[in-house]
């Protein structure tokens, strides 16, 4: 989930990401940490954790926390 919404797929999730930081500079070194996986039944889990975004201008960094569903394929 993100400002605008629920998004879907590791592949909206770049898109928005390059949208948001067009250039190397802006984008930083993004890590993450506490992560936690929950099985939700056999075929879903619920991923937890912590994201911290490091930039080494003026604009400063970022930090925050994220939850995800994942579904098991196959």
């Amino acid at each position: 989930m993100e400002k605008n919404g629920i998004q879907y797929g590791w592949q909206t999730t770049l898109d928005n990401y390059q949208k948001s930081y067009p250039n190397k500079q802006e984008m930083g070194e993004l890590n993450f940490t506490n992560l936690h996986c929950k099985a939700i039944g056999d075929q879903y889990y619920q991923i937890t954790g912590n994201w911290k975004l490091i930039r080494i201008d003026s604009l400063g960094n970022l930090s925050g926390f994220y939850s995800l569903l994942w579904k098991k394929n196959g």
